[in-house]
């Protein structure tokens, strides 16, 4: 397989790897705690519960949904990007579909990373796979303190080299330990070509389900430099009742022209090759 055809099969990947969003937060019922080994450290009796109510939450499946979304691809090397806008629906019945409403860019990128994406998603998702569910057959789950805004975070150490799998940390809400972020890098790269893999999936309560609304990647690639990912989610309804218009947000950019922003002198520069996506 060419280097140019390879940096496309290795971003197809970074997708939809960044897709299990909804198949991730799967929780599995436990009456203890597991400490990394050499690691533990004492918590406060308020994080300690928060962390055993994060591990007795139980079962956590896909529930029914309608959203508009929008996924964007990047790679600034060689300034190719494409863009998605689609509503996307689940039904435990119908199980999960898509539509298209726009899209703009590569068509290389388009088919063959974010539509891809939304395939995977949906493929896990009927399949009931929890190899990448936040669970201790899964990972080692550890206090690891507070961030600036009081959220707890919970270490989280994969027991195995697993692409599905994220080295890094979960954010909860104390108390009741509801997921507002997870964070960190993959536990194996996808291919030779991806040398580090950066995952971030932000979580809100919407109707009372805390359900994500953005999931974004990094990945530094052999060739073809750095590349991005992003999805962003606006739901319509959940459990079939409607979700408000919320208040006007402020603009967010298109990720190609936010990263073109503080992009480095030499990969403006850099020569392109015969469309590599």
């Amino acid at each position: 397989m060419s280097p140019l055809r390879c940096g496309l099969v290795a971003l197809t990947a970074i997708a939809g790897l960044a897709a299990f969003s909804l198949s991730a937060l799967v929780v599995t019922a436990q009456a203890s705690f597991l400490m990394n080994q050499g690691a533990a450290q004492v918590a406060a009796p308020g994080r300690l519960a928060t962390l055993s109510v994060f591990l007795a939450t139980g079962p956590q499946l896909p529930i029914p949904y309608r959203a508009r979304r929008r996924l964007e691809a990047v790679n600034r090397r060689f300034d190719k990007e494409a863009s998605l806008e689609v509503t996307t629906e689940f039904d435990p019945d119908r199980g999960f579909s898509y539509a298209v409403l726009e899209e703009a860019g590569s068509s290389l990128v388009r088919n063959r990373v974010l539509r891809a994406a939304l395939e995977t998603e949906a493929k896990t998702i009927a399949s009931g796979a929890t190899q990448s569910a936040l669970t201790p057959e899964n990972y080692f789950i550890a206090d690891a303190g507070e961030d600036e805004r009081g959220l707890v975070r919970l270490r989280l150490q994969p027991r195995r080299k697993d692409q599905l799998l994220v080295d890094g940390f979960v954010l909860v809400t104390p108390g009741n330990a509801e997921v507002v972020r997870i964070e960190g890098r993959l536990a194996k790269n996808p291919s030779f070509w991806i040398t580090r893999v950066e995952i971030v999936r932000r979580y809100e309560s919407v109707l009372g389900f805390n359900v994500p609304v953005e999931v974004s990647s990094e990945a530094q690639m052999r060739i073809f430099g750095p590349s991005s990912f992003r999805m962003r989610y606006r739901y319509e309804s959940i459990h079939g009742i409607a979700v408000p218009a919320s208040a006007p947000r402020a603009d967010v950019p298109p990720l190609a022209r936010a990263l073109r922003v503080s992009r480095p002198p030499e990969e403006a520069s850099a020569t392109e090759p015969d469309d590599p996506f």
